[in-house]
């Protein structure tokens, strides 16, 4: 239901979501997932379509700017 999703996005945005029962959280340098019907994602402000896609994380490539 909408309430549900408005709800669940709250705990997100609390950082409170990690418990709920269909979330799998997992630390990993890189996933691959494969699926029988194409999946709709976005990356980097872009919109992708794929039954099959491979994510890694590049160590050292990420840098952070912040003002303290």
């Amino acid at each position: 239901s909408i309430f549900q999703r408005i709800k669940n996005l709250l705990r997100v945005l609390k950082g409170e979501h990690l418990n709920l029962q269909f979330v799998k959280y997992f630390k990993t340098d890189s996933i691959s997932i494969e699926s029988s019907e194409e999946l709709v994602f976005h990356m980097d402000g872009e919109i992708y379509k794929a039954k099959n896609f491979h994510i890694s994380i590049l160590p050292k490539k990420m840098k952070f700017i912040f003002n303290s």
